[in-house]
């Protein structure tokens, strides 16, 4: 009544008294003073932390503060307070199990409070119209709210600096919170300050080495990957993408998108807080989603997604700038390989289920051929990106290539998985450390390649020829154009073309039987052949490898079958491109022949087939003309028939 006078209750007992002494109104000046004594001792270095900062009551006081009303001073002081002691390592560890109602503050939505009420009654009606008086009210409540969050997300940024403040969002419900906040929950606030806020936190928990691996993929079970970096990487960037819409080959997003997210992480959340409420309305225990829950975008669904990238849209746009085109290609490679082992057996996995008859890739729901799109797309990528094709004989690709050739020629697949062993081999043939590879198989390469251009049916004496025979042909074209360096030019390393040989003194020359000068005998250029393949080096320029390949050609008869059973097949007319084959046909054989040092074996070889005559001695370069030349025409469709290798999987076959 008085001013320091006790007012005395009738009936009070001395408990009743002591509690009416000790708590006040928050409206009650001595809470305002009492709130003020505490700043002022907490401005004291060290003073009150011991206190402060012991976990449990202290902590979950300072923070219910926050709840304040934000026009009264005591909001303003327990905010300076917050912010005094959140940077600080102790108070931040006492805040661990208490974080969920600075959540909750954070969370308030936008006229939750009495003076908006008729707003949020409103919510999920996006067309209904305010009153004027409502437009007034709802208006003066959010910037109650915006004050109250800006504080609130201050503190929040200093305690989530402290790892065990992080690691206790990871641990309990707060980096779904928080995730509901970035993303729209219903029951959550919208305004940006509240998603901008919550996406700082959230990166931060990324960058985090103690919680990035761990909260990563709980988002991702949300958010498509590239959301996720975008999360880390960028806060204005994450927003302004999450809220556009997008359609390229590392990210497929739109409103409907949103809105299935948005019916995920509802779902969570609901279910969490109603957990919460029957406990009490008390947060901060440990909490686990359910494992085998993730958000399922119906878009998504039939799209074949590797290392990142929507294998489809890659294929529409190979150019497209990729975030890590060296990790998509290496996990294009190791799915490949995957497809492959599945479908031929190779590497003891079990022959693919399908059959021959069904068709022997495993197919998406869209029916897409998946070892055909990411065999493109592998294409694409060495094509585009050059020294990344380098990475191809690091994994262990080449070898790989040659071993499911060996697989599917052994089961009669001459369709879906052969050509696809093939096209890798045939792009990797454009890099000198991929041929050297190649070196390291060469016998088996040759003998290999050699089956699958005639691995059709037999007719007569010869066998049916590939229908993708000149692209297999062009392969060793390539190989043994770079593999023999620069053979037009082989005395720039002071080679000569054959070894002199002494005469003797009737102007003779030779090796008699005794290892003496015979002047009766000239040599056998066989012979002298055999000797200089063995003795001579390459041009300049030649790969270590060449003499493997070389050699592999004269083991393999490759120069009497490329003659007799590719040029002078009967089916050759019948392949995709037949020029090309021709063209590529001769012009390897011609190759080979000015090779300084198996050259003059190989000659001596051709001119002892009489179709050679026919051939030696043309120019068959103008032979590919027009849209008939082309790299691999199974990025293109052109040329292959009816395939469209890039969107539809295609049926096995035993013949071409």
């Amino acid at each position: 009544e008085g001013e320091g006078e006790e007012v005395k209750v009738e009936g009070e007992t001395e408990e009743d008294r002591d509690e009416r002494m000790l708590w006040h109104p928050v409206s009650d000046s001595r809470f305002t003073m009492g709130v003020t004594a505490l700043k002022l001792l907490v401005l004291v270095e060290g003073l009150v932390d011991d206190v402060l900062c012991d976990g449990g009551g202290p902590s979950a006081i300072l923070l219910s503060l926050l709840e304040l009303p934000d026009a009264s001073e005591a909001f303003d002081l327990s905010s300076d307070i917050l912010s005094l002691l959140a940077p600080k390592q102790q108070f931040a560890d006492a805040c661990k199990g208490e974080m969920w109602r600075l959540l909750a503050v954070l969370e308030k939505k936008e006229g939750a409070s009495g003076e908006g009420k008729a707003g949020a009654d409103r919510d999920g009606d996006d067309d209904a119209k305010q009153t004027e008086e409502e437009g007034h009210e709802a208006s003066k409540s959010a910037k109650k709210i915006a004050k109250r969050q800006q504080k609130g997300w201050q503190i929040l940024e200093a305690l989530t600096s402290t790892p065990s403040v992080a690691l206790a969002l990871v641990e309990t419900s707060g980096w779904v919170e928080l995730l509901g906040l970035c993303v729209g929950y219903n029951k959550f606030s919208k305004a940006y300050a509240s998603r901008e806020g919550a996406t700082k936190a959230l990166g931060r928990m990324l960058w985090d080495p103690k919680t990035g691996a761990s909260v990563a993929p709980l988002i991702s079970r949300f958010l498509p990957l590239t959301l996720v970096v975008a999360l880390k990487e960028a806060t204005a960037g994450f927003l302004a993408t999450f809220d556009g819409e997008a359609e390229n080959p590392e990210l497929i997003w739109d409103s409907e998108m949103r809105g299935e997210l948005r019916v995920g992480i509802g779902s969570v959340l609901d279910e969490m807080f109603k957990k919460r409420e029957d406990n009490g309305g008390v947060g901060g225990s440990a909490w686990k989603m359910d494992p085998g829950f993730s958000v399922k975008y119906v878009k998504l669904l039939d799209e074949l997604y590797v290392g990142g990238v929507y294998v489809r849209l890659f294929l529409e746009e190979p150019t497209f700038n990729l975030r890590n085109p060296g990790g998509f290609l290496e996990l294009l490679v190791a799915r490949w390989e995957e497809e492959l082992q599945v479908i031929t057996g190779e590497g003891g996995a079990a022959p693919s289920a399908q059959g021959k008859g069904a068709g022997e890739g495993q197919l998406t729901a869209a029916k897409q051929d998946v070892l055909n799109l990411c065999t493109s797309a592998a294409v694409y990528l060495c094509k585009l990106r050059g020294p990344l094709c380098d990475k191809l004989a690091t994994w262990g690709a080449i070898a790989k290539a040659v071993s499911f050739i060996r697989a599917a020629l052994a089961k009669g697949m001459v369709g879906t998985s052969l050509v696809s062993a093939v096209r890798i081999l045939h792009v990797a043939s454009t890099r000198r450390v991929n041929i050297e590879a190649i070196g390291l198989v060469a016998n088996e390469f040759v003998s290999l390649l050699s089956s699958a251009v005639a691995s059709g049916e037999a007719m007569q004496d010869k066998k049916r020829l590939h229908q993708d025979s000149a692209f297999m042909i062009e392969i060793l074209l390539r190989v043994y154009t770079d593999a023999l360096g620069d053979v037009n030019n082989p005395f720039a390393s002071g080679l000569a073309s054959t070894p002199p040989v002494a005469d003797n003194e009737y102007g003779e020359g030779g090796l008699g039987s005794e290892g003496g000068v015979d002047a009766r005998t000239a040599p056998d250029p066989a012979f002298l052949a055999l000797e200089k393949s063995k003795n001579t080096p390459g041009a300049p320029g030649c790969a270590h490898s060449r003499a493997a390949l070389l050699t592999a050609v004269q083991v393999n008869g490759t120069l009497r079958f490329i003659l007799n059973d590719v040029l002078e097949n009967p089916s050759a007319a019948d392949v995709v491109d037949p020029s090309s084959l021709k063209v590529h046909s001769v012009n390897l054989l011609k190759l080979l022949v000015k090779d300084p040092g198996f050259g003059d074996l190989f000659a001596l070889t051709l001119d002892q087939l009489p179709a050679w005559k026919k051939y030696s001695s043309q120019d068959h370069s103008l032979f590919i003309t027009g849209t008939q030349q082309k790299a691999d025409y199974f990025l293109t469709d052109g040329g292959a028939k009816d395939r469209k290798l890039l969107t539809a999987g295609a049926a096995e076959t035993k013949g071409p």
